[in-house]
């Protein structure tokens, strides 16, 4: 996905394991980047858990 492919408003999530990563879009000209980087995930095996719900 490219900034073209982008919603016009809403939000994509980038699951990438120690650096998740939430880009929200409100409208054109307001995008916002959210990445959260969990160093203590890296220490143990893949037990990531969905928290937000889209569905």
């Amino acid at each position: 996905m490219t900034d073209g492919d982008l919603p016009a408003r809403g939000a994509v999530f980038w699951p990438v394991g120690t650096g998740d990563s939430s880009t929200i879009v409100l409208d054109d000209e307001i995008v916002m980047q959210v990445d959260l980087h969990d160093l203590a995930m890296a220490q143990d095996d893949d037990t990531r858990t969905c928290l937000l719900s889209t569905g």
